[in-house]
């Protein structure tokens, strides 16, 4: 992030644009946004070097590809991402 981003970012906050529920929200998007790129990753339909660079194309084609099993390891992953976004636990 650069100076000018986070500044961007304080202002924001400041101007009540981003409030802590949004953010609770863009979290959970985020890391099932994760989950798809992993999952992207898993099924060869991405190439490694680019598996944190999906397309919307290809994010849109994946979500409306979800079957009920994809559907639900996509939200065990990302059940998951958040679990060790939770571990405070050193690792030494």
């Amino acid at each position: 992030m650069t100076n000018e981003e986070f500044d961007q970012a304080i202002e924001a906050i400041r101007q009540g644009h981003i409030r802590a529920a949004e953010v609770e929200e863009a979290q959970r998007a985020g890391r099932v946004l994760a989950a798809m790129c992993l999952v992207l990753r898993s099924l060869r339909i991405v190439p490694e070097e680019k598996m944190w660079e999906p397309t919307r194309a290809l994010i849109l084609e994946f979500i409306d590809s979800l079957n009920e099993h994809r559907r639900r390891m996509l939200k065990r992953i990302a059940e998951e991402e958040e679990e060790i976004e939770e571990d405070n636990e050193p690792l030494h």
